[in-house]
Order: structure tokens, then C-alpha cells, then sequence
């Protein structure tokens, strides 16, 4: 479902929920011994998701659907080995193919801060190929294939290498292959777990691939952080027991206002673990560990609430304590729990630093404003802020502008706030709390630069999320010669109240963009 932009009380540009990959967590710990009579329940009843989100059944399996971020929950409790068969469908009517990350997040029943992810991703773009890594922690695994056809493990800081694999191809491949689903498996071999997919490489849905073995050969003390070994035969991660079974989460985080659908879709198949869950059918027999997740409290909807605003999370009304979306998804009867938002913008446009003294910092600046009383009540779950900084012209096409989506130079990314705020007054007499980036010392002052807010949220669980200000490259990108040239010909009054040494720089600046368009 797509949010509706509404009218702001900034009166300067809508802002969008523009969530980035977030550690998530549910806080409650439950029984998993519970007597029921058997009984069935909705296939649909079996996924808790985000209100983000839609369930629908069919006979084609589970699917998970958004115009948006979102995340999701299976309802039951998982032991022992687990195999899950899925597609991102754009045979369903999934409007532009798979974008940006889809992650399954594997966590402890009763210990949520035990968790390690699964993270679908883009590897080639034009040729739609997926593919897959393991993330415990700060350490991140895959699975390579080298020339001689060998697969070996594979430590990593990032994950842009096109070799990266097991990989599975969407319905958008033009290849023999595509309709290849989806599978992930765990299996456990006396205590050491290994994480398995099929791979685009081998033969179809048929062979899977490990991806990475917690085999409890993790050093953190070693200078290679953790990874040791050197015939890749090992992996490098700790033991992950599981003793009192393990929850199965899901999320997309990828948005991107526009025609694109952007929450990642999901159909799923089938789950075996210690049970067969047969997804293509309308019901399922209810087990004892589904009771775990019986969500009767009560949570206020994002629609509710946010209307126009950033989305922070879920504070428990009782104590005062905020919580990640995707503890909505497993909580405590009797609690409630509301969403808390702010008005957070980027302004509209850039302005031109100008700095006559000796050592000149004159430059580019960027504002981005809070709604004063919203920011106090909040600065308490707020880590940092700042601005997130890039040449336009490094923006990947199609992808929202987030710290993972653009390439090129560094030292073009999020500029931490460590000046402080100031007040601003808008012109209808409004005022704001404010924060201001300023780029100097440009070579190039026809180069065009995106820039937007940020601010990274913790929660009461010890997990942090980024949240974004609205992001669109009309509003927010624009190079020193242009602002310097629209003060000059759109607000003549305050260009001619400057100093000749401020008039010096304008026009220094403004002349650049008189050229570019010649």
C-alpha cells in the first residue's frame, strides 16, 4: 500500500517513511510447551506482519506483499534443521523485478539478542541475478566460485563482487532457468549449523550450496577479525545451539518513492522443519508453538499516526520505552504500545556558504529542520544525526538514495552533526530546530550534489535503525553555480545587501553556471 504524501506543517516538502536495513527484534519470552486441542487456523494467520504489509494465500503459496518497507514474522517456534522454498514473484504481478535487500533474520526463542541474518541481494542488475550472504554480527560470509568450479567459504567487507553466490535468478532472467525458486535450508550436524541455498550455477532447485557453518571456530581476538583458517574450509563464526528453538523473521528494506513497486514481495511455498507447513493451503493445524504469538495487545498503526511524518518506532506506553517496528510483531497481552514520529526535513534547495576571510570556507550548505517539540521529546533515542552527502551523478538509478545506494568517490556519505543545533524561522514566522553541512573548498562548482537528513535511532533492545528526511533529486540536489546564480536573479534584494568582497564570491560561482548553459 502506498502512503499517501499529506500536508505538513513545515510547508516545505512532504516527507516519506524511509526506513534502512534495521536490526529488529520481538522482546517477549513465551513457553513453547502449551496444550492445545488440535485445531486449524488461516494460512494467512500464520505470517505477523508490519501494517506496512498485506498477507494473501493461494494456491501458489504465502505471499507477503508492500508498496513500502515492512516486516514479517511466521507465528511459530522452529527446531532442529528447517528447509524453505520461495520466489520473489514477479509472475504475481511484482511491477519491476527484485530491488535492493531482502533479509531473513534467524533469533534465539527466547533470547532475541541471539541472531544471525540471511540478506538476499542485486548482483547483476541487467541479468536480474540474486545473491546471498550470511551476517553474524559484524562478520559476513559467502560462498565463491572460482574458475576450476570449486565452492569455498569466503570472508567479506561488502557485497558488490558479481562472483558472490549461491544465487537464485528471478522470473525476469530470459534464460532456461527462469522460473528457479527459492530455497534456504539449516542443517545442524551435531552442534555445528550450516546455512545452505540453491545456486543459479547448478543444476535446477535441486543442489544447494553452504553458504556459511557456524562451527565454532570464531576468534575475536585474531587480527583477522575472527576468520581463521586458510584453507577455506572453516568459517570463522561461533556456535549457534538454538536450545529452546528459534523464531523466523523476514523484512524488505528497500524504498523508493515513484512507479516501482518497492517492499521486496515474498511467496512462500512450503516450510519443513520439525513440522511440514504446506503453504499452498488455505488452513493449517494449529501447534502449540504457534500460541506463543497470539498478538492481543494493542498497537496503534502507522497510518494512524504518522501522516506525513518520520517513523522512529513503537513506545511501550507504560514504560516509556522505544521499541523497533518488529516488536509489534511478538509482544505481551495487556500492553500497548503507539508510534512515535517527527516532522524531519531536508529543506528545499542549498544556499551558498560565503566566507571572505583569508582561509575561505565558503560553499554549499544544506539545512535540515525538526519540529522543536517533537525533537525534545525524542533526542533521548536518537544516537547521531547528520546529513547523508553524494554526487548526484553516483546515484544508482532505480534504487532509494540510502548510504548503501551509490557509488564513486569516497568520503561522500553520511556527515555526522557535530556542531550542534541552531533555531530557525521560516517565512510564516515558524521556527524550528536546525542543523546545517556545509561543502567547501569545491573544485568543480558545476557539480551537482544530493544531500538529505539522517538520524539513527536506538532502541530499548540495544538495536539501532537510520531513518531518512524525503529524498527526491528535484528537491535536493543541486551544484554551487546554480544556487549562487538563482540568488542573483530570483532574490536580487539580498544579493545587492552583500558586501562587494560577499558579491565577489557569488559571482565568482554564479559565472560557472552561466557557462554551462551556453
Amino acid at each position: 500500500m502506498k502512503r499517501t504524501n499529506v500536508a505538513k506543517r513545515f510547508g516545505i516538502v512532504s516527507l516519506c517513511l524511509g526506513l534502512a536495513v534495521s536490526a529488529f527484534s520481538g522482546i517477549a519470552s513465551f513457553a513453547t510447551n502449551v496444550a492445545l486441542a488440535e485445531e486449524t487456523v488461516q494460512t494467512t494467520d500464520f505470517v505477523h506482519a508490519t501494517p506496512t504489509a498485506t498477507v494473501t494465500q493461494d494456491e501458489n503459496g504465502l505471499r507477503i506483499s508492500s508498496d513500502d518497507t515492512y516486516k514479517a514474522m511466521f507465528k511459530t517456534v522452529f527446531d532442529g534443521n528447517m528447509k524453505l522454498t520461495f520466489k520473489f514473484p514477479e509472475a504475481y504481478d511484482e511491477n519491476s523485478g527484485f530491488y535492493g535487500d531482502f533479509t531473513f533474520r534467524i533469533a534465539d526463542a527466547t533470547n532475541e539478542s541471539n541472531y544471525f541474518d540471511i540478506t538476499y541481494y542485486v548482483v547483476h542488475e541487467t541479468q536480474f541475478v540474486t545473491g546471498v550472504y550470511v551476517q553474524y554480527q559484524d562478520e559476513l560470509r559467502m560462498t565463491n566460485h572460482n574458475t576450476a568450479g570449486q565452492w569455498y567459504n569466503t570472508k567479506q567487507t561488502n557485497k558488490t563482487s558479481y562472483q558472490f553466490a549461491p544465487c537464485f535468478l528471478t522470473k525476469n532472467r530470459n534464460d532456461a532457468n527462469n522460473d528457479r525458486a527459492g530455497i534456504l535450508s539449516l542443517v545442524w550436524v551435531g552442534d555445528v549449523l550450516t546455512v545452505n541455498a540453491n545456486t543459479a550455477a547448478l543444476s535446477k532447485e535441486t543442489t544447494l550450496i553452504p553458504i556459511a557453518s557456524f562451527d565454532g571456530t570464531y576468534d575475536s581476538t585474531a587480527t583477522n577479525n575472527g576468520f581463521v583458517g586458510t584453507n577455506r574450509e572453516v568459517c570463522g563464526l561461533p556456535k549457534m545451539n538454538f536450545e529452546n528453538g528459534y523464531t523466523v523473521s523476514v523484512s524488505s528494506s528497500f524504498y523508493n518513492e515513484g512507479t516501482q513497486d518497492n517492499g521486496t514481495d515474498v511467496l512462500f511455498t512450503s516450510i519443513i522443519s520439525d513440522e511440514t507447513y504446506n503453504l499452498n493451503t488455505a488452513e493449517l493445524t494449529k501447534n502449540s508453538k504457534m500460541e506463543a504469538f497470539d498478538t492481543n495487545f494493542e498497537v496503534k498503526t502507522t497510518e494512524q499516526a504518522v501522516a506525513g511524518k518520520v517513523f522512529l518506532g513503537y513506545e511501550n506506553t507504560t514504560t516509556k520505552k522505544l521499541y523497533p517496528a518488529y516488536s509489534v510483531l511478538r509482544k505481551v497481552a495487556g500492553q500497548s504500545y503507539e508510534p512515535v514520529v517527527i516532522d524531519y526535513d531536508t529543506i528545499n534547495g542549498a544556499s551558498v556558504r560565503v566566507d571572505t576571510s583569508e582561509n575561505s570556507t565558503s560553499g554549499i550548505r544544506f539545512q535540515t529542520l525538526f519540529n522543536t517539540e517533537e525533537y525534545v521529546a525524542i533526542k533521548d533515542y536518537i544516537q547521531e544525526f547528520g546529513t547523508l552527502i553524494a554526487y548526484t551523478d553516483t546515484l544508482i538509478e532505480g534504487k532509494d538514495f540510502t548510504l548503501d545506494n551509490y557509488y564513486g568517490a569516497s568520503g561522500f556519505a553520511q556527515a555526522k552533526n557535530t556542531k550542534g543545533t541552531f533555531a530557525y524561522t521560516d517565512k510564516q514566522g515558524n521556527t524550528y530546530t536546525a542543523y546545517s553541512m556545509a561543502l567547501i573548498n569545491i573544485a568543480d562548482y558545476t557539480q551537482e550534489y544530493s544531500a538529505r537528513g539522517y538520524l539513527v535511532v536506538k532502541y530499548a533492545d540495544g538495536s539501532t535503525q537510520t531513518v531518512y528526511t524525503d529524498y527526491n533529486e528535484a528537491d535536493n540536489s543541486r551544484s554551487i553555480a546554480e544556487v549562487a546564480n538563482l540568488l542573483k536573479t530570483t532574490k536580487p534584494d539580498s544579493y545587492n545587501a552583500m558586501t562587494n568582497e560577499q558579491k565577489a564570491i557569488i559571482d565568482t560561482y554564479a559565472a560557472a553556471y552561466g557557462a554551462s548553459q551556453e
